[in-house]
């Protein structure tokens, strides 16, 4: 990946931080879900991920990052390409050099959650164009009752914090790993993409989904 080939060119100074926790990474995803703007980075993050002490100190590296141009100057947004580990070691001095370690892996941590984000996006946007492509006959008032099942669907896989994730995890009821709600939003991409094909009437249960397939992931006849 992009962000890990930048990462792995200033491995002679950063290096791993145990101290970039799972509960931190929650702390910092919730506190951006919080703000209009998710992807803009604000001077507080680096006192949540434990870059710094107070919001003084995180406000003049906040504004060394935008002169790096590590952060754009219109909306604060991450351009990840303009890390440099030689750089940012010499014009951050207010913090130790495992504390701008900690500051590297929290950028490039949030560049993945951003184009984890942005992915979840693309998906809203192009499933109300793939149903109309599959179902052209159909209603737009139907089509619009199945995007909106879907996109309801998809932002709640978007917006759950990295602890609660099971993407690529097998569980006891899904043995091609991913959580429920990826379950649930597969059978209706499969539907939309099945259905008419055969002829065959579909039943659904009162979640929109397969009642025989329902029915037997939740181990009722």
């Amino acid at each position: 990946m992009f962000s890990k080939a930048l990462h792995s060119s200033i491995a002679s100074w950063s290096f791993h931080d145990d101290s970039f926790t799972q509960a931190t990474k929650d702390k910092l995803f919730l506190y951006h879900l919080s703000h209009q703007d998710i992807k803009a980075v604000t001077p507080h993050i680096l006192v949540i991920g434990n870059v710094c002490d107070e919001d003084r100190t995180a406000t003049k590296i906040h504004r060394q990052l935008v002169d790096l141009n590590i952060l754009t100057k219109s909306d604060n947004h991450l351009n990840a390409a303009a890390i440099n580990g030689t750089s940012m070691a010499k014009n951050i001095v207010l913090i130790t050099r495992h504390k701008l370690s900690l500051l590297v892996n929290l950028l490039f941590w949030w560049e993945e959650e951003m184009m984890r984000w942005d992915g979840f996006e693309g998906r809203k946007a192009s499933y109300a164009k793939q149903l109309e492509e599959a179902h052209p006959d159909e209603s737009a008032e139907e089509r619009s009752r199945k995007t909106s099942e879907a996109v309801k669907i998809i932002t709640g896989m978007q917006r759950d914090v990295p602890s609660q994730r099971q993407e690529g995890k097998e569980t006891s009821w899904n043995t091609t790993g991913g959580s429920r709600r990826e379950w649930e939003l597969r059978e209706m991409e499969r539907r939309v993409s099945e259905r008419g094909v055969s002829g065959e009437e579909v039943v659904e249960d009162e979640h929109g989904l397969p009642a025989y397939e329902h029915s037997a992931v939740d181990g009722r006849e």
